[in-house]
């Protein structure tokens, strides 16, 4: 693997941190959930901020992985963050109204809808 490879190499640090984020979304892509979030509890727990559009595929992968407790904050953080991309803005608010179904959180998720209709 080319990640493996680099990885000792100091000077190749920014790049192999960018490959890593990037190979999240080729995991997610491919469905391999588990996967997505494993290793983004690695990258995290490296100190390495994810960009917004990463933090949609791990947030999809914790919903997919029945673990709605964890998706809310992040599609949370996904719709509220400066870079966000619009043109994905109905499918996470309709992400993050079903993360807070699964979680009980009935009027939360009312809110949400609401909030989309009047969009």
């Amino acid at each position: 693997k080319l990640i493996t490879r680099w990885a000792p190499d100091a000077t190749a640090k920014d790049d192999v941190v960018r490959w890593r984020i990037d190979r999240l979304g080729a995991l997610k892509a491919r469905a391999r959930h588990a996967e997505v979030i494993r290793d983004y509890q690695t990258l995290t727990s490296e100190g390495v901020q994810l960009p917004t559009y990463a933090l949609r595929w791990v947030a999809g992968s914790y919903l997919e992985q029945r673990q709605p407790e964890k998706t809310e904050p992040l599609y949370r953080q996904v719709l509220t963050a400066p870079d966000t991309d619009a043109s994905y803005r109905v499918d996470d608010s309709t992400a993050l109204f079903y993360a807070l179904l699964e979680s009980d959180k009935v009027e939360e998720a009312r809110q949400v809808a609401n909030n989309l209709a009047k969009e």
